[in-house]
């Protein structure tokens, strides 16, 4: 691909959607409908968008174990863990993990792929919100 055709994938890519997400105000029980649905659909809007933009395999989590000379194996997985439907068995430094395995020996793709989801997302975040998860 060529460059400019590339630095137009990745403006697409990268460019927030209208709505971003905000920080909820839990205190305020009326509009705990309210935020749950604007959560909701943001989540939606997301996944949509990578999917759209193809950068939806970058969710996928890759299990790893870590040998004794201190690389990382992939382990095998009858059922893939995706961290979007599967967040809450998905710790932290199953993440970290599963990216530096596509740091290490993922394809070109993959490097990009989590660049442009991490700007796409932060660049979805208010300012307010984007301070505290930074």
């Amino acid at each position: 691909m060529k460059l400019p055709e590339l630095g137009r994938l990745e403006d697409h890519a990268t460019t927030p959607l209208p709505d971003e997400f905000t920080l909820l105000s839990l205190g305020d029980k009326n509009n705990q409908l309210a935020d749950t649905y604007t959560v909701t659909m943001r989540l939606v809007e997301r996944i949509e968008h990578f999917e759209r933009c193809d950068l939806h395999g970058v969710f996928y989590i890759i299990k790893t174990a870590e040998q004794t000379d201190g690389s990382l194996k992939q382990e095998t997985s009858k059922t893939p863990l995706h961290l979007v439907n599967d967040n809450a068995k998905i710790s932290i430094q199953e993440i970290r993990s599963s990216i530096s395995f596509l740091r290490i020996y993922g394809q070109h793709y993959h490097i990009q792929n989590l660049e442009w989801s991490d700007s796409f997302l932060k660049r979805s975040c208010d300012d307010v919100l984007k301070k505290k998860i930074m």
